[in-house]
């Protein structure tokens, strides 16, 4: 989906003439396409294949997590400039006035996004709200997905099958 929006970025600035990437809102806003790409394959890699032992997942959570909340800031700083660079190169301010609502409404729209991430940024660092560790030995979650069995009940749902 990211690809598809990139790609009409693109189509519209080249219809109008405008030169691509020359702003700090396009340079963070393709840094952070390229990190997310980067996680989900780490990620998709890491955790769902099978032959990779519990250690190596272990070992990559905490980088991980880390490329997850540095990924959520870059989403954050890219919005935000984005709204500005938005207000500043196409909004008209009438005459004798200092502002205009589009102005108002995207400054309402940064503090919205500000708030938002500083409550998430809360919530992801406060042990409080972490998931607790299961000491199970046979930990389904702790399992990749390629490795479980699956079969279908009498009553036609699928589950996990019993080891």
């Amino acid at each position: 989906m990211c690809g598809i929006a990139l790609k009409a970025v693109f189509a519209y600035q080249n219809a109008n003439n405008w030169d691509n990437v020359h702003t700090v809102h396009s340079w963070v806003g393709f840094t952070t396409y390229l990190m997310f790409g980067l996680q989900w394959i780490c990620g998709f890699l890491i955790f769902f294949f099978p032959k990779l032992s519990e250690d190596y997942r272990g070992a990559y959570m905490p980088l991980h997590r880390y490329f997850g909340l540095a990924l959520f800031a870059l989403a954050i700083v890219s919005a935000i400039s984005g709204i500005q660079e938005e207000i500043m190169f196409h909004t008209e301010v009438p005459k004798g006035r200092k502002y205009n609502d589009r102005q108002l409404i995207g400054d309402i729209m940064g503090l919205v996004i500000v708030a938002f991430a500083l409550i998430v940024g809360y919530l992801v660092t406060n042990k409080e709200y972490q998931r607790k560790e299961k000491s199970l030995e046979n930990d389904d979650e702790k399992q990749p997905l390629a490795g479980t069995e699956m079969k279908q009940t009498s009553s036609g749902s699928i589950q996990a099958a019993d080891p």
